[in-house]
């Protein structure tokens, strides 16, 4: 009930603070919302609806929080999402339905987290993507279909992660990359 009052919000930051915790109706009044950021809190996890009335969200900032595991279906109202930033969590797994509603998703920030195996078919929605941000986990593998629809691609940083080795495929279907970043 706290934004009750702000129907007309299209920005929202709750950046900085120490909120560790947000009701699943926080947002509801705020269905004009373009961008939000609840960056560098204390979260652990994020009720599964609580972005269910923030269909015309463009920008999300989830990073710098401890975020371990997030619900198959926490974006899936999402899909004029453009940016979404879960960097610096404590993301281990993604499930491979959670990013199949952000269709018009073009940068995806994971950086920072405890990645080790990102499944096949994890961005197989993101046909629009064009910037990917991987650095700092503990990815070993890239499976060569990762990436294989996300043929928008201009940016890849894969820096400091466990890669053993790179199958031959693995970018073979990104013709636009200019930036790909390997270092560790």
């Amino acid at each position: 009930k706290v934004f009750e009052a702000c129907p007309n919000l299209t920005e929202l930051k709750l950046s900085n603070n120490k909120l560790t915790k947000l009701d699943r109706h926080t947002f509801k009044p705020l269905n004009k919302l373009t961008l939000l950021s609840i960056s560098n809190n204390q979260f652990e996890s994020i009720d599964v609806k609580l972005f269910d009335a923030c269909f015309n969200l463009r920008e999300l900032w989830l990073n710098d929080n401890k975020l371990k595991i997030l619900d198959a279906e926490e974006f899936k109202t999402l899909s004029k999402l453009t940016k979404l930033s879960l960097a610096k969590n404590k993301i281990n797994t993604i499930d491979v339905k959670l990013f199949e509603a952000l269709i018009h998703l073009k940068e995806l920030y994971l950086n920072g987290n405890k990645l080790k195996i990102i499944e096949a078919e994890t961005f197989k929605q993101l046909t629009k993507l064009t910037k990917i941000v991987l650095q700092n986990n503990q990815i070993e593998t890239i499976d060569v279909r990762l990436f294989e629809t996300c043929t928008n691609l201009t940016y890849m940083n894969l820096n400091n992660n466990k890669l053993s080795r790179l199958e031959a495929d693995t970018f073979k279907k990104l013709n636009k990359l200019t930036h790909l970043y390997l270092d560790h």
